[in-house]
């Protein structure tokens, strides 16, 4: 071989090789998730604990706040929400309103916790009651996990449990198994369908006696950073169901065929001493009505702190899910991965740590920060 032929056959190998290199370079740009930022929102009034928002076409939206028990409306046009209903045991009465479950057609589904009873409401009216021993209210509780325009809602049943756990039947039970079903469940006939069965959060549970204010209290304990598989309904029908280990998303469609996503980005942090310490503080907050628990009050701690908690997800009007990723460390900062319908991370949205989202509109996302009252100040912003 020619002198400059093998000079010709080397600069091609190098081009080569470089060309490669920027190629994977630039794929591995396009595949990095955006950084999502919002932008200036409107602040609403403030609340002692805000458990749901519901974004009514109009544009005013219904919360829940848990600490006073009410259903209020927000109109963003005035600082002072206005009630909806009041407290009490007779019709369009509630006890603990739990969760708010849009619906088609601007109507929404109003749980109570205390009563197992529902509540049907359009736009900003209850409209009917139905009682906690109707056999669909019975079987889907008070939490159900979405709903679609097909008439359906989602549920999670416990559906395994371990000794150290006495079975529950029905919901609110997940806290406790080992395994859970996700079952659909058409609101109209009451038909269910388990289609999937997933990872429940239970680790083991501890009996501890405490004395607080003079009393005597038992406790029985299940670990901070206990997390299971959870699974989410949209209103399309699609069904989002997001993996503790390995870490990803996998979806259902309407027709039932599956979209398996791959594993998302998740650093493996170490369960030392300081998290055990933060998450037992986050669960239960210093104060003279709780004892103060120590880390081995709690059996079952992971090795490493898990990627999501409980309650971790929250639909978005274009089909996406959000994750609220676990805050544990030296950064609290609030971190929620956007994940599409393949299964791929598609942003990032970072909040600080007294932060959180309260749920999204068709075009906005609320927002819930802490002031140094306590109190939970609701912003909407628009969604980008």
């Amino acid at each position: 071989m020619t002198t400059t032929k093998a000079l010709q056959l080397f600069w091609r190998s190098c081009c080569g090789a470089l060309g490669l290199t920027l190629a994977l370079g630039g794929l591995l740009r396009a595949q990095a998730p955006a950084a999502i930022t919002l932008s200036a929102g409107t602040t609403g009034p403030a609340f002692s604990k805000v458990a749901a928002v519901r974004e009514l076409e109009d544009g005013r939206t219904l919360v829940i706040d848990s600490k006073e028990r009410i259903v209020a409306v927000v109109d963003w046009s005035s600082p002072e929400a206005r009630t909806i209903g009041r407290a009490g045991d007779g019709p369009g009465e509630y006890r603990y309103p739990g969760d708010l479950v849009p619906l088609a057609g601007d109507s929404t589904l109003l749980t109570d916790r205390q009563t197992g009873r529902w509540f049907m409401l359009h736009r900003d009216r209850i409209t009917a009651t139905l009682t906690a021993d109707r056999p669909l209210v019975r079987f889907v509780g008070g939490s159900p996990a979405g709903a679609d325009t097909m008439g359906r809602v989602l549920v999670h049943h416990g559906s395994h449990f371990s000794a150290q756990a006495p079975p529950q039947e029905g919901p609110g039970s997940t806290e406790v198994a080992d395994s859970i079903a996700v079952i659909l469940v058409t609101r109209k006939n009451g038909d269910a369908d388990t289609i999937a069965r997933i990872r429940g959060p239970f680790r083991g549970q501890n009996r501890v006696r405490k004395r607080v204010e003079e009393m005597n209290i038992t406790y029985f304990l299940v670990n901070p950073l206990q997390a299971g598989d959870q699974a989410l309904l949209f209103p399309d029908g699609w069904i989002g169901m997001a993996f503790v280990a390995p870490y990803r998303v996998e979806w259902r469609t309407p027709s039932g065929s599956i979209v398996r996503g791959g594993p998302l980005p998740y650093s493996a942090q170490p369960v030392d001493e300081r998290v055990k310490r933060q998450a037992i503080e986050d669960q239960w907050p210093i104060s003279p009505q709780a004892p103060k628990f120590a880390s081995t009050d709690f059996v079952g701690w992971p090795d490493v702190v898990p990627p999501f908690l409980g309650k971790a997800l929250s639909a978005l009007p274009d089909g996406k899910i959000a994750i609220k990723r676990t805050s544990l460390g030296a950064d609290r900062t609030v971190q929620y991965d956007i994940v599409d319908r393949r299964g791929v991370l598609a942003g990032v949205l970072r909040l600080a740590p007294n932060e959180r989202i309260a749920g999204f509109g068709k075009r906005t996302v609320y927002v819930v920060a802490t002031d140094a009252d306590d109190l939970e100040v609701l912003r909407r912003h628009p969604w980008p």
